[in-house]
């Protein structure tokens, strides 16, 4: 995976420190750590804290993580607000917020991923303006309550063709069954090839995801193994798409 560059790192901190936009400190988006008024409240020096203690144990864990300190986690980033930069600008931070993303999906059930997260929901809206990034990192854990702590803070609109469905999981606040996402995939195709390109672009990367695995194979084998039979069972084209990704 390649590491982010210290040119971002050098243009998000000039551009932090020479546009004088400050973000609202009231957020009304929800939060993976806080509750009530705490988590409207909590200043973004603090958010910044946690966020770089919690990535100072996952680089412990991945020593990966450092790269990713000037881009993501520098302190002048508590300035920094995405809406009023260019397409460019932005595209450049959507590539390190998704590799940041892949390499944290291995460990997203630790209380440092959390932290982490939170600081990416609030200072760059990730859960606006990444939403793929952010299912690619959280889908292998859907049948956790730190999935749903997830999804609950997404902003997906009602059109989007992959994700609208969450909304019926959100409401439910209940983890997702692979029952429930395996009947999602034999209706949406697009759903099975995003989560091949999940394994694809993490074994890319060079990522060791023991969990991805695991849940990759399961979700597949059930996919194979309830096939409907009015729709011809599993056919030439369902063990296309499954098996290029596994061979």
């Amino acid at each position: 995976m390649p590491a982010p560059t210290t040119a971002l790192a050098s243009q998000l901190q000039a551009l932090a420190g020479t546009r004088n936009v400050l973000k609202s400190t009231t957020w009304r988006g929800g939060s993976l750590l806080f509750e009530g008024a705490q988590a409207y409240e909590m200043d973004r020096e603090t958010l910044h804290a946690l966020a770089v203690s919690g990535l100072d144990d996952l680089v412990a864990r991945e020593p990966r993580f450092e790269a990713f300190r000037p881009t993501l986690f520098a302190a002048m980033l508590t300035r920094y607000d995405r809406r009023v930069h260019s397409v460019a600008e932005n595209a450049q931070l959507d590539r390190s917020i998704t590799a940041f993303l892949r390499l944290l999906s291995p460990h997203v059930l630790q209380q440092s991923a959390l932290k982490v997260l939170e600081w990416l929901l609030r200072q760059f809206s990730i859960n606006e303006f990444n939403v793929n990034a952010v299912m690619e990192c959280v889908l292998p854990y859907h049948e956790t309550m730190t999935f749903i702590m997830v999804i609950r803070l997404l902003a997906v609109p009602q059109d989007d063709p992959l994700w609208h469905w969450l909304d019926g999981v959100r409401r439910a606040s209940m983890p997702l069954s692979r029952d429930l996402l395996v009947k999602r995939i034999h209706s949406e195709p697009a759903l099975l090839q995003f989560i091949q390109t999940v394994l694809d672009r993490s074994v890319s990367a060079g990522i060791r995801h023991k969990t991805l695995w695991s849940w990759y194979l399961a979700v597949h084998a059930q996919y194979l193994s309830t096939a409907p039979a009015a729709a011809g069972g599993i056919t030439d084209a369902m063990l296309r798409a499954v098996a290029p990704p596994i061979l």
